[in-house]
């Protein structure tokens, strides 16, 4: 288990991210490009640059962020369910955050920028938003290491952004791995062994924010 930082935005902000609504076939092939994560073509204005600049950290604790998931492909529902919520109950953990709110993936606009985020955290009466980038093939992945041994690994993407000047706190990969000694055939313990990563990275994202926080 680690935390890499990102070296740059390219990842969570340039070029064609798909995101899929929930869906309850899980194994049906769903289109892709179906929505994007974009930049302003015309850059900034002078006043966005100024109230940006201007952003400062929190005074007061606890406070409220939203969540936005986007994904960069066809996650089955039940997967997206698992993260969600065991994703949520670890950034509660937290306490400098208060309430966590989950935006509907029917909110979230085919090109969304940082004023569609910002616009988001506002109406969710949040002070921050996080955006999660989430690849279906690097949410959870199984390798075998030994004849009696397997891995699970975990790699998510997120930015956080303050809802009142649609700064950029922070661009983070969070990478988790946990080691199991059985095949896990039965889909209750994969099952299992998925809310135990994704909780292990809701309590990283909580742990990355109070450090986030407290250090500025």
């Amino acid at each position: 288990m680690h935390i890499r930082t990102l070296a740059a935005l390219t990842l969570c902000l340039t070029g064609c991210t798909t995101h899929q609504p929930y869906d309850a076939g899980e194994f049906r092939q769903a289109p892709l490009s179906l929505k994007q994560i974009a930049l302003n073509e015309g850059g900034l204005t002078a006043e966005q640059i100024r109230v940006i600049s201007a952003t400062e950290p929190p005074r007061a604790f606890p406070v409220d962020v939203a969540v936005v998931i986007v994904t960069d492909g066809y996650l089955p529902a039940a997967t997206q369910e698992l993260f969600t919520y065991d994703l949520v109950k670890g950034l509660e953990s937290s306490s400098k955050i208060g309430r966590v709110t989950l935006i509907p993936n029917f909110l979230v606009p085919d090109r969304i920028g940082f004023g569609s985020i910002q616009e988001l955290g506002v109406r969710a009466l949040s002070e921050y938003v996080i955006v999660f980038h989430v690849d279906p093939h690097e949410i959870h992945r199984w390798t075998q290491i030994f004849k009696s041994q397997y891995r699970l690994d975990s790699t998510i993407s997120y930015i956080i952004v303050d809802s009142g000047t649609s700064a950029m706190l922070t661009a983070d990969r969070l990478h988790s791995t946990h080691d199991y000694e059985d095949k896990l055939f039965e889909r209750e313990e994969r099952e299992q062994a998925q809310r135990e990563i994704f909780s292990e990275q809701g309590r990283l994202i909580a742990a990355k924010l109070d450090e986030l926080f407290s250090g500025r």
